[in-house]
């Protein structure tokens, strides 16, 4: 599903991007000192992993990452996001995750409907399950780098793709009131993100 997303942004950015380039008389600049910026992701998933000796599971995915940023001078945005989602796999309990962060970035704009903005972000993300009677929760501080080419079809609004790099700096576990260290995860990939300014 993620691949077909980033093949439709691609797609629509080759085909459109030449007759929005050159952009319109009067129109506001993204970047400007005191324009907001909400954006986010919002995605809905079955997954279902087959064995190879017979027999397979299905896991629900319900993720929802809303963030709202601010342009505090030309092109210096900072802000705020939270993220929650919820797993059902029909071969135990669900696992809910919750997450806030904070993040900054630059605004370069290349031309009239085309920028790209660098993001540094730090989050702490918590999750937790129940096996068998015991509860199971994880934490972790992590950080991230994403750099996406953002497209500006229509005035106030966004699509946009690029690289993101995330690791872990610190993930802690609990099973049954016993804590100690967790997994440490680190995610380079490409990543989208959908949003608007006011």
């Amino acid at each position: 599903m993620k691949l077909m997303q980033l093949a439709i942004v691609l797609i629509s950015a080759l085909v459109a991007l030449p007759a929005w380039a050159a952009g319109g008389p009067g129109e506001v600049e993204f970047g400007q000192k005191g324009q907001f910026v909400p954006s986010g992701s919002l995605s809905l998933s079955s997954v279902t992993t087959s064995a190879p000796a017979g027999g397979s599971s299905t896991d629900f995915n319900f993720e929802i990452s809303p963030r709202v940023g601010y342009f505090v001078i030309d092109n210096v945005l900072v802000g705020g996001a939270i993220s929650g989602s919820v797993r059902s796999p029909d071969t135990g309990s669900n696992i809910t995750s919750f997450g806030i962060g904070i993040f900054g970035g630059y605004n370069f704009n290349l031309m009239p409907k085309l920028s790209i903005l660098p993001e540094l972000s730090f989050a702490y993300a918590t999750s937790s399950t129940t096996i068998s009677g015991d509860k199971y929760s994880y934490g972790t501080f992590g950080m991230e780098i994403f750099v996406p080419v953002l497209w500006h079809p229509v005035t106030h609004f966004f699509i946009g793709i690029g690289p993101e790099f995330r690791t872990d700096l610190t993930s802690s576990t609990s099973v049954a009131g016993t804590s100690g260290d967790g997994a440490k995860v680190t995610v380079f990939g490409l990543a989208t993100t959908i949003g608007g300014w006011l």
